[in-house]
């Protein structure tokens, strides 16, 4: 997708939903300050979230799961 917003190729640019510049375009500091804040969050999430969720999975929950084998389901008749 980066290849075809740098492009501007006509074929994609006339099917763009608003008429306005696209963000980076239109404010290039305000947009980079967006995207450093959302690459923070992505990463705050992978490196810290991600791991406390699998820990209380693996040692919290672990006895908690469901059956999910065939003879589990309710029968259909």
């Amino acid at each position: 997708m980066y290849i075809i917003y740098k492009l501007k190729l006509e074929f994609f640019e006339r099917y763009k939903v608003l008429d306005k510049p696209w963000p980076w375009e239109e404010d290039s500091a305000k947009w980079r300050q967006t995207l450093k804040n959302s690459i923070k969050v992505i990463l705050f999430n992978h490196l810290v979230v991600t791991p406390i969720v699998q820990f209380i999975d693996i040692f919290i929950l672990n006895g908690l799961k469901a059956r999910i084998d065939i003879e589990s389901f309710p029968s259909t008749f």
